[in-house]
């Protein structure tokens, strides 16, 4: 008898132990776990363009003064997780995809803090994957401004605070260097904007390969890359 109120005891404390460990979306009412069908995952062009994994690094150069400094990937995370209807009051339950990164460069002047965290953050909605918007940001820790990058619905780049956006078959950078199916994303003169950079140019699975800066009006160039995705 001992030995059967054992063995009930710890089928019990293995089934808390699985309750209480899994995914926010198993104490779903109705309960379901993410899978395909019910997850919106983020747009692949915008994946490739803006996230990157921990071991990623790029170098770049001042065109004005060619001094160097390198960015680096310092953490990096990726996930799908459930969004509890209840929230957003809207009567349904979906998992969405989310990333995150951290980077560092070597000018920053407090070089024990993060250089910018980027992320992405989605609006869930009730329809089809297609009305999902998903946004991307920068927070620049130094300065303590949050930055809007563009947002993507459905596929397609909306912009957020009047940016002008502009897919390019190619840039070329310094030392002739060519980078293909670039997406600009800029500010025109005039524009309302507390952005940190102003002219940037992302390369699909390269990431940014030209900046321009708002706080000092530099211009930067991609030299050297290594990418982890």
């Amino acid at each position: 008898m001992k030995k059967i109120k054992k063995f009930f005891a710890f089928a019990i404390y293995i089934l808390m132990l699985l309750f209480f460990t899994q995914s926010d979306c198993r104490r779903l009412d109705p309960w379901y776990p993410c899978s395909n069908a019910n997850s919106v995952f983020v747009p692949q062009d915008m994946k490739d363009r803006f996230y990157f994994k921990d071991g990623t690094y790029w170098i770049y150069i001042n065109i004005n003064t060619n001094e160097t400094d390198s960015m680096w990937v310092w953490k990096s995370s990726n996930a799908v997780s459930c969004v509890d209807s209840k929230v957003y009051g809207n009567g349904f339950s979906k998992c969405y995809e989310s990333f995150n990164y951290r980077v560092k460069n070597l000018a920053a002047i407090n070089g024990d803090k993060y250089y910018t965290n980027i992320g992405i953050n989605v609006s869930p909605v009730k329809g089809t994957s297609n009305s999902e918007l998903f946004g991307i940001s920068d927070f620049y820790l130094k300065d303590q401004i949050e930055s809007y990058r563009v947002d993507n619905r459905g596929g397609v780049y909306e912009n957020q605070m009047g940016e002008i956006m502009v897919m390019m078959d190619s840039v070329v950078v310094q030392n002739n260097l060519v980078y293909r199916n670039v997406f600009r994303l800029f500010y025109p003169p005039g524009a309302r904007t507390y952005d940190y950079l102003l002219d940037t140019y992302y390369a699909k699975n390269i990431g940014l390969v030209k900046f321009n800066r708002r706080v000092d009006s530099t211009e930067w160039e991609l030299i050297r890359y290594h990418i982890v995705q």
